[in-house]
């Protein structure tokens, strides 16, 4: 009985240690898909918001080390009337979430310790479930700011998503 109860109060105690972050689709290029969560838009100055998103590669990168990575969940700041953008932490993993990207393709991802786990679903038919590892957690405190203002980039998809996501919250919180 005392097994049972231990086993209950560590899973419990696990499983409120664990983050909960949903990320959307915003696009996909010959590299990578890319994902943002913008329930999670935090403004840290006037016209200057913090996000974070989710890569998944469609072949592996390689980190300074030279460890395979495939997917790269990253914290970063965003200047919206500039349009600029600087990532300001990374965190590499060693799984990748095979779905074609779609719009409607949504990731929860459960951080605890050293360990994510994925959920991905586009449908009740085509859906899954990964855990990978943590390989390298990078903080950046001497980031550049980068302009997000080519047609077409990723910058610019991220920037345009998260400050639009960003100005509809500060209306409706105002409201």
């Amino acid at each position: 009985m005392k097994k049972i109860i231990f086993l209950i109060t560590f899973l419990t105690f696990s499983y409120a240690q664990a983050e909960v972050i949903e990320f959307s689709a915003i696009g996909e290029s010959k590299r990578a898909s890319y994902f943002l969560n913008t329930s999670t838009v935090n403004e840290i100055e006037k016209n200057v918001i913090e996000v974070k998103t989710l890569t998944t590669l469609k072949k592996p990168g390689k980190t300074t080390e030279g460890l395979k990575y495939y997917t790269l969940v990253s914290s970063e700041l965003i200047n919206c009337e500039k349009k600029e953008i600087k990532k300001i932490q990374s965190d590499f993993y060693n799984f990748r979430i095979n779905a074609k990207f779609h719009q409607l393709l949504t990731i929860s991802l459960e951080k605890s310790d050293d360990k994510l786990i994925a959920k991905w679903a586009l449908t009740s038919q085509n859906k899954g479930l990964l855990q990978g590892t943590l390989l390298k957690s990078e903080k950046d405190d001497d980031a550049i700011w980068y302009p997000a203002t080519d047609k077409g980039s990723v910058n610019q998809g991220i920037v345009g998503v998260a400050c639009s996501a960003y100005l509809k919250n500060k209306i409706l919180n105002t409201n």
